[in-house]
């Protein structure tokens, strides 16, 4: 291999790296998802955040 291919395969490998951390620069923080829980007044599977708690530690929607 001459000179030339090596410099050639080096700048494109750096090239690429570049571009790499330039995409994960741009990507926006991943979002946590939300834990479910169940309401124990009618039984559906709300974010908990959607819910508020009861005074026997279960959750109840926000709605009821």
């Amino acid at each position: 291999m001459g000179l030339t291919r090596v410099l050639i395969i080096a700048v494109g490998v750096w090239l690429v790296i570049v571009f790499l951390r330039r995409q994960r620069r741009r990507r926006p923080p991943a979002r946590q998802e939300a834990r479910l829980v169940r309401c124990a007044q009618c039984g559906v599977y709300l974010p908990e955040h959607e819910t508020r708690p009861r005074e026997d530690k279960a959750r109840i929607c926000a709605h009821h």
